[in-house]
């Protein structure tokens, strides 16, 4: 029996989902602990929130079959960054990075409009 396509849920439940799935994994990263570092100073304790949602607005669930190679040594880079947390896989394309990057850059921003100016990216 093959399984059922997976169902699109609306952009901000499927944020705080991903988010609740993903957090301990990303933050575990060092590249997102340096996002985080970095904005702490001026978001405080939404520092990581925003972070972490910002980079959930933009994965996308993928399945790959077991032994599937996503790239071997010396492929040129595809522009995205994978992520592979407990047998799941998500992608997040190098623009999305960039309007991250963008958006947290923003001094006047506050957290949640720095969320959604990711999430229209």
């Amino acid at each position: 029996m093959a399984a059922a396509p997976p169902v699109e849920l609306p952009l901000q439940l499927r944020i705080m989902t991903i988010s609740h799935m993903t957090r301990d994994s990303l933050l575990a990263l060092p590249l997102v602990q340096a996002w985080v570092q970095a904005y702490s100073g001026r978001m405080g304790s939404q520092a990581e929130n925003v972070v972490v949602n910002a980079l959930a607005a933009h994965m996308e669930c993928l399945e790959v079959a077991p032994g599937h190679e996503l790239c071997l040594e010396g492929d040129p880079a595809s522009g995205c960054m994978w992520f592979l947390a407990n047998g799941e896989m998500a992608a997040i394309s190098e623009r999305y990075c960039v309007a991250i990057s963008e958006a947290l850059e923003d001094d006047t921003a506050r957290p949640d409009q720095v969320a959604s100016a990711v999430a229209e990216a």
